[in-house]
Protein backbone atom coordinates (compact mmCIF):
# COMPACT_ATOMS: atom_id res chain seq x y z
CA UNK A 1 0.00 0.00 0.00
CA UNK A 2 1.14 3.88 -0.77
CA UNK A 3 -0.57 6.91 0.43
CA UNK A 4 -1.81 9.69 -1.75
CA UNK A 5 -1.91 12.60 0.06
CA UNK A 6 -3.48 15.72 -1.46
CA UNK A 7 -3.82 19.37 -0.19
CA UNK A 8 -5.57 22.40 -1.76
CA UNK A 9 -2.11 23.88 -2.75
CA UNK A 10 -1.25 20.86 -4.56
CA UNK A 11 -3.90 20.39 -6.97
CA UNK A 12 -3.62 20.80 -10.61
CA UNK A 13 -5.47 20.08 -13.09
CA UNK A 14 -3.94 18.89 -16.34
CA UNK A 15 -4.65 18.29 -19.86
CA UNK A 16 -6.99 15.51 -20.95
CA UNK A 17 -6.08 13.13 -23.98
CA UNK A 18 -8.38 12.94 -26.59
CA UNK A 19 -9.10 8.72 -27.45
CA UNK A 20 -8.84 9.71 -31.08
CA UNK A 21 -5.58 11.17 -32.54
CA UNK A 22 -4.51 12.75 -35.71
CA UNK A 23 -2.31 12.03 -38.56
CA UNK A 24 0.71 15.04 -37.53
CA UNK A 25 1.72 18.28 -39.80
CA UNK A 26 3.96 16.79 -42.43
CA UNK A 27 3.67 20.35 -44.42
CA UNK A 28 2.46 23.77 -43.62
CA UNK A 29 2.39 26.45 -46.35
CA UNK A 30 1.88 29.93 -45.49
CA UNK A 31 0.76 33.47 -47.10
CA UNK A 32 0.84 37.04 -46.06
CA UNK A 33 -3.12 37.49 -46.30
CA UNK A 34 -3.92 34.92 -43.12
CA UNK A 35 -4.27 31.65 -44.90
CA UNK A 36 -2.51 28.32 -44.92
CA UNK A 37 -2.46 25.20 -46.98
CA UNK A 38 -1.89 22.50 -44.42
CA UNK A 39 -0.75 18.79 -45.46
CA UNK A 40 -0.99 15.76 -42.91
CA UNK A 41 0.36 12.78 -43.53
CA UNK A 42 0.48 9.40 -41.60
CA UNK A 43 -0.88 5.99 -40.14
CA UNK A 44 -4.16 5.95 -38.06
CA UNK A 45 -5.65 2.48 -36.85
CA UNK A 46 -8.74 1.11 -38.53
CA UNK A 47 -11.73 -0.50 -36.70
CA UNK A 48 -12.86 -2.50 -39.58
CA UNK A 49 -13.60 -0.20 -42.17
CA UNK A 50 -13.65 3.19 -39.97
CA UNK A 51 -10.72 5.30 -39.25
CA UNK A 52 -11.04 8.50 -37.08
CA UNK A 53 -9.62 11.72 -36.88
CA UNK A 54 -10.37 15.16 -34.96
CA UNK A 55 -12.01 18.08 -36.45
CA UNK A 56 -9.62 20.20 -38.11
CA UNK A 57 -12.09 23.15 -37.78
CA UNK A 58 -12.76 25.74 -40.15
CA UNK A 59 -11.87 24.91 -43.17
CA UNK A 60 -11.95 27.06 -46.85
CA UNK A 61 -14.59 25.83 -48.64
CA UNK A 62 -13.76 23.31 -51.76
CA UNK A 63 -9.99 22.70 -49.83
CA UNK A 64 -10.39 19.66 -47.46
CA UNK A 65 -9.34 16.45 -49.40
CA UNK A 66 -8.63 12.80 -47.81
CA UNK A 67 -6.50 10.19 -49.43
CA UNK A 68 -5.16 6.81 -48.81
CA UNK A 69 -3.25 4.58 -50.14
CA UNK A 70 -3.98 2.47 -53.90
CA UNK A 71 -5.93 -0.41 -53.26
CA UNK A 72 -8.08 0.77 -50.44
CA UNK A 73 -9.46 4.04 -51.23
CA UNK A 74 -11.78 6.71 -49.47
CA UNK A 75 -14.89 5.22 -50.11
CA UNK A 76 -17.21 8.25 -47.62
CA UNK A 77 -16.36 11.33 -45.13
CA UNK A 78 -18.58 12.16 -42.07
CA UNK A 79 -18.22 14.78 -40.21
CA UNK A 80 -20.40 14.69 -36.92
CA UNK A 81 -20.61 15.22 -33.13
CA UNK A 82 -20.14 12.06 -30.81
CA UNK A 83 -19.41 11.50 -27.43
CA UNK A 84 -16.44 10.02 -26.51
CA UNK A 85 -14.46 8.54 -23.71
CA UNK A 86 -11.43 10.49 -22.80
CA UNK A 87 -8.62 10.39 -19.75
CA UNK A 88 -8.80 13.08 -17.83
CA UNK A 89 -5.74 13.30 -15.38
CA UNK A 90 -7.00 12.72 -11.57
CA UNK A 91 -6.49 16.66 -10.17
CA UNK A 92 -9.19 16.47 -7.38
CA UNK A 93 -10.15 14.34 -4.50
CA UNK A 94 -13.45 13.61 -6.08
CA UNK A 95 -12.04 12.83 -9.04
CA UNK A 96 -9.61 10.13 -7.29
CA UNK A 97 -12.50 8.98 -5.80
CA UNK A 98 -14.42 8.68 -8.70
CA UNK A 99 -11.55 6.77 -10.56
CA UNK A 100 -11.47 4.06 -7.86
CA UNK A 101 -15.12 3.51 -7.58
CA UNK A 102 -15.36 -0.50 -6.28
CA UNK A 103 -12.04 -0.18 -4.38
CA UNK A 104 -11.22 -0.44 -0.90
CA UNK A 105 -9.54 2.81 -0.09
CA UNK A 106 -9.05 4.48 3.55
CA UNK A 107 -9.96 8.62 3.89
CA UNK A 108 -8.93 10.82 6.31
CA UNK A 109 -11.14 13.94 6.95
CA UNK A 110 -11.70 16.80 9.48
CA UNK A 111 -14.43 16.02 11.66
CA UNK A 112 -15.02 19.18 13.38
CA UNK A 113 -14.27 19.74 17.03
CA UNK A 114 -13.93 16.12 16.97
CA UNK A 115 -10.72 16.44 15.09
CA UNK A 116 -9.68 14.34 12.74
CA UNK A 117 -10.64 11.16 11.85
CA UNK A 118 -10.34 7.76 9.09
CA UNK A 119 -12.69 5.12 7.93
CA UNK A 120 -11.78 2.74 5.80
CA UNK A 121 -14.34 0.99 2.92
CA UNK A 122 -15.10 0.12 -0.68
CA UNK A 123 -16.25 3.21 -2.53
CA UNK A 124 -20.03 2.89 -3.41
CA UNK A 125 -20.59 6.27 -5.37
CA UNK A 126 -19.56 9.84 -5.63
CA UNK A 127 -21.63 12.92 -6.24
CA UNK A 128 -19.40 15.58 -7.01
CA UNK A 129 -22.56 18.02 -7.43
CA UNK A 130 -23.70 16.70 -3.45
CA UNK A 131 -20.50 16.67 -2.28
CA UNK A 132 -20.68 13.41 -0.90
CA UNK A 133 -19.09 10.19 -1.23
CA UNK A 134 -20.97 6.57 0.07
CA UNK A 135 -18.36 3.84 1.49
CA UNK A 136 -19.71 0.09 2.79
CA UNK A 137 -17.37 -0.77 5.73
CA UNK A 138 -16.01 -3.76 6.60
CA UNK A 139 -19.10 -4.41 8.78
CA UNK A 140 -21.20 -4.17 6.19
CA UNK A 141 -22.55 -0.74 7.14
CA UNK A 142 -22.56 1.97 4.69
CA UNK A 143 -21.25 5.32 5.81
CA UNK A 144 -21.25 8.84 3.64
CA UNK A 145 -18.99 11.28 4.64
CA UNK A 146 -18.66 15.18 2.91
CA UNK A 147 -15.91 15.10 -0.04
CA UNK A 148 -14.67 18.44 1.20
CA UNK A 149 -13.53 17.48 4.32
CA UNK A 150 -11.35 14.68 3.20
CA UNK A 151 -7.56 15.62 2.78
CA UNK A 152 -5.92 12.72 2.55
CA UNK A 153 -6.57 9.45 0.53
CA UNK A 154 -5.10 5.85 0.97
CA UNK A 155 -5.00 2.76 -1.68
CA UNK A 156 -3.56 0.36 -3.32
CA UNK A 157 -2.37 1.28 -7.26
CA UNK A 158 -4.64 4.01 -7.26
CA UNK A 159 -4.70 4.84 -11.77
CA UNK A 160 -3.15 8.57 -12.23
CA UNK A 161 -6.24 9.03 -14.55
CA UNK A 162 -9.92 8.42 -14.79
CA UNK A 163 -12.79 7.83 -17.75
CA UNK A 164 -15.65 10.70 -18.22
CA UNK A 165 -17.74 11.36 -21.69
CA UNK A 166 -16.87 14.09 -23.81
CA UNK A 167 -18.57 15.60 -26.64
CA UNK A 168 -16.63 16.30 -29.66
CA UNK A 169 -16.43 16.77 -33.51
CA UNK A 170 -14.87 13.94 -35.92
CA UNK A 171 -14.10 13.14 -38.79
CA UNK A 172 -15.04 9.67 -39.74
CA UNK A 173 -13.60 8.12 -43.07
CA UNK A 174 -14.60 5.12 -44.53
CA UNK A 175 -12.37 2.56 -46.53
CA UNK A 176 -12.80 0.26 -49.53
CA UNK A 177 -11.58 -2.92 -47.49
CA UNK A 178 -11.26 -3.69 -43.74
CA UNK A 179 -7.47 -3.56 -42.31
CA UNK A 180 -5.69 -3.01 -38.68
CA UNK A 181 -4.49 0.33 -39.66
CA UNK A 182 -4.21 2.65 -42.99
CA UNK A 183 -1.94 5.64 -44.34
CA UNK A 184 -3.84 8.37 -44.68
CA UNK A 185 -3.12 12.09 -46.21
CA UNK A 186 -5.22 15.14 -45.19
CA UNK A 187 -5.02 18.22 -46.73
CA UNK A 188 -6.63 21.40 -46.22
CA UNK A 189 -6.31 25.38 -45.73
CA UNK A 190 -7.41 27.49 -42.84
CA UNK A 191 -7.08 31.09 -41.92
CA UNK A 192 -5.50 32.28 -39.15
CA UNK A 193 -1.93 30.70 -39.89
CA UNK A 194 -0.24 34.04 -40.95
CA UNK A 195 2.93 35.47 -41.95
CA UNK A 196 4.01 39.34 -41.91
CA UNK A 197 7.51 40.48 -43.86
CA UNK A 198 9.52 43.53 -42.68
CA UNK A 199 12.93 45.07 -44.18
CA UNK A 200 15.55 47.15 -42.43
CA UNK A 201 17.75 49.07 -45.40
CA UNK A 202 21.17 50.90 -44.12
CA UNK A 203 22.70 52.88 -45.77
CA UNK A 204 26.35 52.26 -46.69
CA UNK A 205 27.75 54.46 -49.27
CA UNK A 206 26.41 57.13 -51.95
CA UNK A 207 25.56 53.37 -54.19
CA UNK A 208 25.00 50.74 -52.25
CA UNK A 209 22.99 49.84 -49.32
CA UNK A 210 22.50 46.51 -47.08
CA UNK A 211 18.95 45.23 -47.39
CA UNK A 212 17.92 42.62 -44.44
CA UNK A 213 14.54 40.83 -44.09
CA UNK A 214 12.64 38.70 -41.65
CA UNK A 215 9.40 37.43 -40.88
CA UNK A 216 6.92 37.06 -38.13
CA UNK A 217 5.24 33.75 -38.54
CA UNK A 218 1.74 33.67 -35.86
CA UNK A 219 0.15 30.58 -35.00
CA UNK A 220 -3.20 31.34 -33.11
CA UNK A 221 -4.15 27.43 -33.54
CA UNK A 222 -2.38 24.19 -33.19
CA UNK A 223 0.76 23.71 -31.99
CA UNK A 224 3.41 23.01 -34.67
CA UNK A 225 6.36 20.19 -33.89
CA UNK A 226 9.17 19.85 -36.42
CA UNK A 227 6.85 20.89 -39.12
CA UNK A 228 8.11 21.67 -43.06
CA UNK A 229 7.19 25.46 -43.01
CA UNK A 230 7.48 27.70 -46.07
CA UNK A 231 6.47 31.02 -46.47
CA UNK A 232 4.43 32.75 -49.99
CA UNK A 233 5.24 35.56 -51.50
CA UNK A 234 2.35 36.36 -54.11
CA UNK A 235 -1.60 36.72 -53.71
CA UNK A 236 -3.50 33.68 -54.68
CA UNK A 237 -7.04 33.84 -55.75
CA UNK A 238 -9.31 33.15 -52.99
CA UNK A 239 -12.93 33.58 -54.27
CA UNK A 240 -14.31 31.33 -51.48
CA UNK A 241 -12.01 32.90 -48.94
CA UNK A 242 -14.51 34.25 -46.41
CA UNK A 243 -16.60 31.31 -46.95
CA UNK A 244 -16.96 28.02 -44.44
CA UNK A 245 -16.77 24.49 -46.07
CA UNK A 246 -19.77 22.60 -45.27
CA UNK A 247 -17.82 20.00 -43.30
CA UNK A 248 -17.03 22.58 -40.67
CA UNK A 249 -20.73 23.51 -39.61
CA UNK A 250 -21.10 22.68 -35.71
CA UNK A 251 -24.82 22.47 -35.47
CA UNK A 252 -24.66 22.17 -31.86
CA UNK A 253 -23.49 25.40 -31.69
CA UNK A 254 -24.93 27.16 -34.90
CA UNK A 255 -28.39 25.69 -35.12
CA UNK A 256 -29.55 25.49 -38.72
CA UNK A 257 -28.53 28.97 -40.16
CA UNK A 258 -26.23 27.89 -42.12
CA UNK A 259 -26.13 30.60 -44.10
CA UNK A 260 -24.19 32.40 -41.38
CA UNK A 261 -21.33 30.21 -41.46
CA UNK A 262 -19.13 32.24 -42.54
CA UNK A 263 -15.70 33.38 -40.62
CA UNK A 264 -13.16 36.37 -40.71
CA UNK A 265 -10.17 36.37 -42.47
CA UNK A 266 -6.67 37.92 -40.86
CA UNK A 267 -6.82 41.68 -41.43
CA UNK A 268 -3.30 41.29 -42.53
CA UNK A 269 -3.20 42.01 -46.11
CA UNK A 270 -0.30 42.65 -48.57
CA UNK A 271 -0.42 46.25 -48.11
CA UNK A 272 -1.33 46.34 -44.07
CA UNK A 273 1.11 45.59 -41.29
CA UNK A 274 2.63 46.58 -38.85
CA UNK A 275 5.89 46.62 -37.40
CA UNK A 276 8.23 47.73 -34.56
CA UNK A 277 11.64 48.72 -34.92
CA UNK A 278 14.40 49.22 -32.89
CA UNK A 279 17.42 51.75 -33.96
CA UNK A 280 20.49 50.37 -33.56
CA UNK A 281 23.24 53.00 -32.18
CA UNK A 282 26.35 51.94 -33.26
CA UNK A 283 27.66 52.63 -36.74
CA UNK A 284 26.11 50.69 -39.60
CA UNK A 285 28.53 47.70 -40.67
CA UNK A 286 28.33 45.28 -43.79
CA UNK A 287 26.14 42.17 -42.25
CA UNK A 288 27.51 39.07 -43.72
CA UNK A 289 25.30 38.01 -46.63
CA UNK A 290 22.32 35.42 -45.78
CA UNK A 291 19.65 33.78 -47.30
CA UNK A 292 16.97 31.33 -46.45
CA UNK A 293 16.50 28.67 -48.81
CA UNK A 294 13.47 30.03 -51.85
CA UNK A 295 12.55 29.18 -55.25
CA UNK A 296 10.14 30.81 -57.77
CA UNK A 297 7.36 28.24 -58.38
CA UNK A 298 4.94 30.15 -61.28
CA UNK A 299 3.64 33.52 -60.01
CA UNK A 300 4.62 33.03 -56.56
CA UNK A 301 8.47 33.02 -54.71
CA UNK A 302 8.27 30.78 -51.92
CA UNK A 303 10.88 30.83 -48.48
CA UNK A 304 11.59 27.62 -47.12
CA UNK A 305 12.12 27.75 -43.66
CA UNK A 306 12.87 23.81 -42.64
CA UNK A 307 11.15 22.16 -39.91
CA UNK A 308 10.02 24.80 -37.27
CA UNK A 309 8.18 24.08 -34.02
CA UNK A 310 6.09 27.09 -32.85
CA UNK A 311 2.97 26.44 -29.96
CA UNK A 312 0.05 27.59 -29.79
CA UNK A 313 -0.72 31.13 -29.31
CA UNK A 314 2.97 32.26 -30.28
CA UNK A 315 4.42 34.15 -32.45
CA UNK A 316 8.34 33.88 -33.36
CA UNK A 317 10.44 35.88 -36.22
CA UNK A 318 13.08 34.50 -38.85
CA UNK A 319 16.04 35.87 -40.77
CA UNK A 320 14.82 35.74 -44.69
CA UNK A 321 17.93 37.31 -46.32
CA UNK A 322 20.65 39.98 -45.71
CA UNK A 323 22.08 41.24 -49.00
CA UNK A 324 23.55 44.52 -51.10
CA UNK A 325 21.51 46.67 -53.41
CA UNK A 326 22.06 49.96 -55.05
CA UNK A 327 21.13 52.29 -54.03
CA UNK A 328 20.47 56.38 -54.35
CA UNK A 329 19.54 59.17 -52.73
CA UNK A 330 16.45 61.17 -55.18
CA UNK A 331 14.96 64.98 -54.97
CA UNK A 332 11.57 64.88 -56.43
CA UNK A 333 8.89 67.54 -56.89
CA UNK A 334 5.02 67.80 -58.45
CA UNK A 335 3.76 70.53 -59.43
CA UNK A 336 -0.04 70.59 -59.91
CA UNK A 337 -2.05 72.73 -62.31
CA UNK A 338 -2.48 76.06 -61.09
CA UNK A 339 -4.47 77.24 -64.68
CA UNK A 340 -6.59 74.22 -66.30
CA UNK A 341 -9.47 72.44 -65.10
CA UNK A 342 -7.69 68.97 -64.32
CA UNK A 343 -5.99 68.40 -61.06
CA UNK A 344 -2.70 66.06 -61.19
CA UNK A 345 -3.41 63.85 -58.09
CA UNK A 346 -0.03 64.02 -56.58
CA UNK A 347 0.32 63.68 -53.06
CA UNK A 348 2.18 67.17 -53.10
CA UNK A 349 0.27 70.75 -53.24
CA UNK A 350 1.29 73.82 -54.00
CA UNK A 351 1.16 76.25 -50.67
CA UNK A 352 0.81 80.03 -50.65
CA UNK A 353 2.97 82.37 -52.70
CA UNK A 354 3.12 78.99 -55.60
CA UNK A 355 6.09 76.91 -53.08
CA UNK A 356 5.77 73.66 -53.39
CA UNK A 357 7.56 70.62 -51.12
CA UNK A 358 10.64 69.08 -52.59
CA UNK A 359 10.64 64.92 -50.88
CA UNK A 360 14.02 63.38 -49.79
CA UNK A 361 13.32 59.47 -51.00
CA UNK A 362 16.13 56.68 -51.74
CA UNK A 363 15.71 55.05 -55.34
CA UNK A 364 16.39 51.15 -54.53
CA UNK A 365 17.42 48.39 -57.30
CA UNK A 366 16.50 44.95 -57.22
CA UNK A 367 19.95 43.08 -57.79
CA UNK A 368 19.11 40.08 -56.08
CA UNK A 369 17.81 36.77 -56.80
CA UNK A 370 14.39 37.25 -55.16
CA UNK A 371 11.45 39.77 -55.25
CA UNK A 372 10.72 41.99 -52.14
CA UNK A 373 7.64 41.63 -51.36
CA UNK A 374 4.62 44.32 -49.46
CA UNK A 375 6.34 45.09 -45.98
CA UNK A 376 7.31 47.85 -43.75
CA UNK A 377 10.75 49.23 -44.26
CA UNK A 378 12.90 50.70 -41.97
CA UNK A 379 16.26 53.07 -43.15
CA UNK A 380 19.09 53.73 -41.25
CA UNK A 381 22.12 56.35 -42.46
CA UNK A 382 25.95 54.75 -42.27
CA UNK A 383 26.14 56.07 -38.66
CA UNK A 384 23.30 54.43 -37.38
CA UNK A 385 20.83 57.17 -37.23
CA UNK A 386 16.70 56.55 -37.93
CA UNK A 387 15.74 58.10 -41.47
CA UNK A 388 12.81 57.05 -41.75
CA UNK A 389 9.78 54.44 -41.54
CA UNK A 390 7.63 53.80 -45.05
CA UNK A 391 6.20 50.76 -46.94
CA UNK A 392 8.24 49.09 -49.47
CA UNK A 393 5.68 48.20 -52.28
CA UNK A 394 6.60 44.76 -54.12
CA UNK A 395 9.73 45.01 -56.06
CA UNK A 396 10.36 42.48 -59.12
CA UNK A 397 13.87 41.12 -59.32
CA UNK A 398 16.07 43.57 -61.61
CA UNK A 399 13.35 46.42 -60.82
CA UNK A 400 13.89 50.21 -58.95
CA UNK A 401 11.36 51.26 -56.45
CA UNK A 402 11.47 54.61 -54.77
CA UNK A 403 11.12 54.97 -50.58
CA UNK A 404 10.74 58.48 -49.52
CA UNK A 405 11.56 59.50 -46.25
CA UNK A 406 11.63 63.31 -45.93
CA UNK A 407 10.56 66.37 -47.05
CA UNK A 408 13.55 68.14 -48.22
CA UNK A 409 13.22 71.58 -46.14
CA UNK A 410 16.79 72.72 -46.92
CA UNK A 411 15.71 72.61 -50.99
CA UNK A 412 12.85 75.01 -51.78
CA UNK A 413 10.92 75.60 -54.94
CA UNK A 414 8.63 78.11 -55.85
CA UNK A 415 6.23 78.37 -59.29
CA UNK A 416 4.73 81.72 -60.67
CA UNK A 417 2.67 81.87 -64.17
CA UNK A 418 1.14 84.47 -65.92
CA UNK A 419 -1.07 84.99 -68.83
CA UNK A 420 1.30 86.34 -71.71
CA UNK A 421 -0.91 86.62 -74.46
CA UNK A 422 -4.87 86.16 -75.57
CA UNK A 423 -6.22 85.60 -78.95
CA UNK A 424 -10.55 85.76 -78.69
CA UNK A 425 -12.26 83.71 -81.62
CA UNK A 426 -9.33 81.63 -81.77
CA UNK A 427 -11.38 78.27 -83.06
CA UNK A 428 -14.62 77.46 -83.18
CA UNK A 429 -15.68 73.87 -82.10
CA UNK A 430 -19.58 73.20 -83.07
CA UNK A 431 -21.35 76.08 -81.45
CA UNK A 432 -18.86 76.89 -79.35
CA UNK A 433 -16.28 79.20 -79.89
CA UNK A 434 -12.74 79.75 -77.72
CA UNK A 435 -10.04 81.89 -77.16
CA UNK A 436 -6.39 81.02 -76.94
CA UNK A 437 -4.71 81.98 -73.85
CA UNK A 438 -0.42 82.22 -74.25
CA UNK A 439 0.93 81.18 -70.31
CA UNK A 440 4.49 81.99 -69.26
CA UNK A 441 5.83 80.29 -65.91
CA UNK A 442 9.07 80.02 -63.68
CA UNK A 443 10.08 77.30 -61.69
CA UNK A 444 13.02 78.76 -59.10
CA UNK A 445 14.73 76.44 -56.92
CA UNK A 446 17.16 76.98 -54.54
CA UNK A 447 19.46 74.45 -53.16
CA UNK A 448 20.71 75.35 -49.10
CA UNK A 449 22.66 72.16 -48.45
CA UNK A 450 26.11 71.75 -48.21
CA UNK A 451 26.08 69.22 -51.08
CA UNK A 452 25.20 68.55 -54.50
CA UNK A 453 21.78 67.43 -55.49
CA UNK A 454 19.98 66.68 -58.79
CA UNK A 455 16.14 66.88 -58.41
CA UNK A 456 13.56 65.83 -60.56
CA UNK A 457 10.39 68.39 -61.52
CA UNK A 458 7.27 67.47 -62.77
CA UNK A 459 4.54 70.25 -63.92
CA UNK A 460 1.38 69.39 -65.32
CA UNK A 461 -0.90 71.13 -67.05
CA UNK A 462 -4.17 71.47 -69.31
CA UNK A 463 -2.28 72.12 -72.97
CA UNK A 464 -0.34 72.18 -75.69
CA UNK A 465 3.53 72.94 -74.35
CA UNK A 466 5.84 74.95 -75.98
CA UNK A 467 9.90 73.46 -76.18
CA UNK A 468 11.09 73.14 -72.65
CA UNK A 469 13.98 75.24 -71.53
CA UNK A 470 17.59 73.30 -69.63
CA UNK A 471 16.88 70.31 -70.89
CA UNK A 472 13.05 69.67 -70.23
CA UNK A 473 10.91 66.80 -72.23
CA UNK A 474 7.34 66.73 -72.39
CA UNK A 475 4.99 63.81 -72.35
CA UNK A 476 1.56 64.34 -73.74
CA UNK A 477 -0.88 62.26 -71.27
CA UNK A 478 -4.43 61.08 -71.56
CA UNK A 479 -6.48 64.03 -71.97
CA UNK A 480 -9.55 64.36 -69.81
CA UNK A 481 -13.17 63.48 -71.38
CA UNK A 482 -14.58 66.83 -72.87
CA UNK A 483 -11.57 68.94 -72.52
CA UNK A 484 -10.20 70.75 -76.09
CA UNK A 485 -6.71 70.65 -74.13
CA UNK A 486 -3.84 68.30 -73.68
CA UNK A 487 -3.36 66.85 -71.04
CA UNK A 488 0.77 67.54 -70.70
CA UNK A 489 3.89 66.62 -68.35
CA UNK A 490 6.97 68.27 -68.28
CA UNK A 491 9.76 66.62 -66.60
CA UNK A 492 13.47 68.26 -65.79
CA UNK A 493 16.03 66.69 -63.87
CA UNK A 494 17.76 69.43 -62.62
CA UNK A 495 21.67 69.22 -61.11
CA UNK A 496 22.25 72.14 -58.46
CA UNK A 497 25.77 72.23 -56.85
CA UNK A 498 25.59 73.29 -53.03
CA UNK A 499 24.17 76.73 -52.39
CA UNK A 500 23.09 77.14 -56.36
CA UNK A 501 19.94 78.91 -57.53
CA UNK A 502 18.49 77.78 -60.91
CA UNK A 503 15.23 78.96 -62.81
CA UNK A 504 13.65 77.39 -65.71
CA UNK A 505 10.91 78.79 -68.08
CA UNK A 506 8.61 77.40 -69.62
CA UNK A 507 4.97 78.25 -72.14
CA UNK A 508 1.91 76.58 -73.50
CA UNK A 509 -1.47 77.35 -74.72
CA UNK A 510 -4.76 77.02 -73.60
CA UNK A 511 -8.32 77.09 -75.36
CA UNK A 512 -10.94 78.97 -72.93
CA UNK A 513 -14.36 79.81 -73.86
Amino acid sequence: MYKIAFTAASLLVLHTAMAQQGVPPKKVTVFKNGTALIVNEGTVPVNGKLATLPDPGAVLLGTYWIGAPKGNTVKRVDVKTDTLKVQGAIGTIPQMLMANTGKKVTLSYTAGERGDRSVTGTILSVSPAANLVQLRKDDNKVTALQTSAIYQVDMDNSPLAFAKDSVARMVVIELENSVKETALKELYMQDGLNWTPSYLLKIADDKTAYLEMKATLTNPGKRMTDVETELVVGSPVLYFGAQRDPMSFDFVQMGVDVASAKFHMSQMSNNIVMMEGRVAAEEATAPDDFSQEGEKQGDFYIYKLGKISLPKQATATFPIFTGTIACKEKYSCTIPDNVGTYQSGADESTEGGGFADVYHAYEIKNTLNKPFTTAPIMLMDQQGNFLAQNQLKYTPVGADNTIQISKAIDITLQNKEEETGRVDNFKKVGKVVYGKVTVTGAVTINNFQQKDVTVNVKKCVNGAVDPLSDGGSVVKRKTQQGDKNPYSEMNWQLALKAGEKKVVRYSYQVLVN
